[in-house]
């Protein structure tokens, strides 16, 4: 069904090969020299066409000539969690709603359909799941497109719940809206069952970084440069920890060390920021072995030194306050650094909605990463974000892919920019480094497939929340003794997918 659009895939290729890095690409940023710093650059890239952020100004995918006649798609969504991605009834002023209201317009206008987005109208997950895993059974085709919390919402394409959509006319995985990590990694016996990019405002704002509080560096650290920290790649867990050591004071004076007190770090064993680890220190769950099939790979040398590494910065550290695997301990961390009684917050990039406030200017960092010899500095979305996948009951999935490829499109042109470009960086942002920073972190954006699909293997990825949260060093005995049931969840994971694959 993809052979009418081989010319747009091949012209698309061709444009993003030598040009695309913006926003929502995943592509490696330099970190060597500072953002001013002088660079060669040939006459193609001096030429390209670029919005107004410097993006690169990309063709449409989709034909010119599309029209679907007024059909209606019906566009779930999750009403407390993610209903701001998707909804915006009017335009009122605010960024980031005209954004989303603009790009819904746009797409209604530009396929000739009607948007219709609709809930479950349940705050339950399992009972949002449920209902999309019946509408599928029953093949009522009540939805086209669906959105999902990523973690609990993986586990419904190996059951069939939803259509490849590399078998669909119009849905284009090349398109730079479409997370290049996300595509190569969930890209499963040659097809594609969920997607996320610029269409999902929560894989962007839900990215790990460092924040770091400017008037403490200015007391502590004024003969050190965070950022040049970064460009000249030292910015490692070994480093963070140095940093951190001795940050410690008793403000309340009653002789404890309690959550009142100053420490240059607050550390809750929970997903903030203890997940976020995995993708800095380059630990992934599965790698593709050379047939493209994912193979276990987290026990190994790296990740158990990892383990220690990071045992050490929490509970082995005098500057760092360990929580606990707890709302209220990552709360009580963003309420420290608030407060002005850390010097370091790692959080997402949506924690600026509560740092607007701030009466002391704070900036951002990368997550630290593994080594000096580690290239690049890597992060990720916290699991909360959505993934998209087309209902396997969807009765116009022709029409349904040319909306999810316009939606991407859309949020892509108009979204992420409100958000990234003017939000974040213009607005958020409290000076020119921190800008350049932003671009830096999203640049090193990625996906893995064990990661995401970690809610079918046994929760591995919350096994360091466990342990930490346990106070347990003996990583290496725990990962012995459970790797071989990981590996068999993988297996039955994997059958799935090549039996769909084979339908």
């Amino acid at each position: 069904m993809k052979h009418k659009r081989i010319f747009a895939l091949i012209l698309s290729a061709l444009i993003l090969l030598s040009a695309f890095v913006s926003c929502g690409q995943d592509a490696s940023a330099p970190e060597s020299a500072p953002p001013n710093a002088e660079t060669e650059t040939t006459e193609a890239e001096t030429t390209e066409p670029a919005d107004e952020f410097g993006r690169p100004i990309v063709a449409s995918s989709l034909p010119d000539d599309l029209d679907f006649g007024g059909t209606t798609i019906n566009h779930l969504y999750r009403p407390a969690e993610s209903s701001y991605e998707f909804l915006a009834e009017t335009e009122n002023g605010e960024i980031i709603n005209d954004a989303i209201f603009k790009r819904n317009r746009e797409v209604e206008e530009r396929l000739n359909v009607n948007l219709n987005f609709i809930t479950t109208g349940t705050e339950d997950n399992d009972t949002y799941l449920n209902n999309i895993k019946k509408s599928v059974t029953a093949g009522d085709g009540a939805y086209d497109i669906i959105p999902m919390y990523a973690y609990y919402g993986s586990p419904l394409a190996a059951e069939g719940y939803f259509t490849d959509l590399l078998t669909t006319e119009y849905f284009n995985e090349s398109s730079p809206w479409w997370n290049k990590s996300f595509v190569e990694e969930l890209t499963i016996f040659g097809c594609l069952w969920t997607i996320t990019g610029d269409i999902s405002l929560t894989a962007t704002n839900r990215v790990y970084a460092t924040f770091f509080n400017k008037k403490l560096h200015e007391d502590y650290y004024k003969d050190l440069d965070f950022y040049d920290e970064v460009y000249s790649g030292k910015w490692t867990i070994d480093r963070f920890g140095e940093l951190v050591k001795d940050g410690y004071s008793d403000l309340n004076g009653n002789g404890e060390r309690d959550d009142e007190d100053f420490f240059a770090w607050f550390a809750p064993t929970a997903s903030i920021p203890l997940d976020s680890f995995q993708a800095s220190l380059n630990l992934p769950i599965t790698e593709k072995d050379g047939d493209g099939t994912p193979q276990l790979v987290y026990n190994n040398e790296k990740t158990a030194q990892a383990y220690q590494k990071v045992y050490d910065l929490y509970f082995n550290n005098n500057g760092v306050n360990p929580g606990y695997y707890t709302i209220e301990s990552i709360e009580a961390s963003e309420k420290a650094f608030l407060e002005g009684r850390s010097t370091f917050l790692i959080d997402m990039f949506v924690t600026t909605d509560l740092l607007r406030d701030m009466e002391d200017d704070y900036g951002v960092l990368p997550v630290f990463k593994w080594d000096e010899a580690q290239p690049e500095y890597h992060t990720t979305a916290h699991d909360f974000y959505s993934i998209f996948g087309i209902s396997a009951s969807c009765p116009q999935i022709e029409a349904a892919s040319a909306v999810l490829e316009a939606m991407g499109e859309y949020s892509y042109r108009y979204v992420t920019p409100a958000y990234f470009e003017i939000a974040l960086k213009r607005k958020y942002a409290r000076g020119d480094n921190d800008a350049e920073m932003y671009d830096l972190i999203l640049a090193g954006r990625s996906f893995n497939f064990g990661v995401v699909n970690s809610n079918s293997l046994n929760d591995l990825i919350h096994l360091w929340r466990s342990l930490m949260d346990g106070r347990k060093l003996d990583w290496q005995s725990t990962i012995d003794k459970q790797v071989s049931r990981f590996e068999k969840s993988l297996d039955k994971l994997l059958g799935k997918f090549e039996e769909l694959s084979e339908r």
